[in-house]
């Protein structure tokens, strides 16, 4: 079997452990593989893109630091995803207590990757900018719960929240949607985090760590 399929098939407990040990270079797969989860849950918090990256940087270098320290008392990607939450909350507060500067709305920057745009990218375009209107207490969890594809009890978990609160927010978050929306978009994957995006944020990750 080739290195590249034994790595892919590792745990992420087993690639931390190599990467503790000196095997720096794989913390490119972790990159790699919780880009899209990351992304999503950036969107949940951000709006502008830019921002949503920072945080994804920021998340993953702090990770990567600490990976001595982590225990396994929780999976890798609880652990992961708390730490990426607590950026985007530092980033949010950072911004507040800033003036107001003129950036690019996430609306108007984001751009699907190439190949995603094959994909109804207009229908994926009215469910992405329809999300991005949701309050962030129903943005959060319809991204945790829609498109992350969380349980309920994960994602109480990782917002603080009450499992009723979560199913309460959830069907709330589906009916700001508007129907008229869910049935023209159906199960199309939005905010997909691919392509020249995905690959240009690892390699910068990994520039960072070597």
């Amino acid at each position: 079997m080739k290195e590249v399929d034994i790595l892919q098939e590792s745990s992420d407990n087993a690639i931390i452990r190599r990467i503790v040990n000196g095997s720096k270079h794989e913390f490119e797969l972790l990159i790699r593989r919780f880009n899209q989860q990351l992304f999503r849950i950036g969107v949940a918090y951000l709006k502008d893109e830019h921002d949503v990256q920072d945080a994804m940087q920021s998340a993953y270098l702090k990770a990567y630091e600490k990976l001595p320290s982590f225990r396994a008392e929780s999976t890798f990607s609880t652990w992961l995803i708390r730490i990426m939450i607590n950026e985007c909350l530092l980033l949010i507060r950072k911004n507040e207590r800033q003036e107001p500067q003129q950036n690019h709305d996430y609306l108007e920057t984001y751009e699907p990757d190439g190949a995603q745009a094959l994909i109804t990218t207009e229908m994926k375009e009215i469910l992405e900018k329809a999300i991005l209107t949701l309050p962030e207490k129903y943005r959060a969890v319809y991204i945790f719960r829609a498109l992350n594809e969380y349980s309920t009890l994960d994602t109480a978990e990782y917002l603080g929240l009450t499992t009723e609160n979560v199913k309460v927010r959830f069907h709330r978050a589906k009916q700001l949607l508007k129907d008229e929306i869910l049935k023209q978009t159906g199960t199309i994957e939005a905010f997909s985090f691919l392509g020249k995006r995905c690959e240009k944020l690892t390699q910068a990750m990994m520039k960072m760590i070597r």
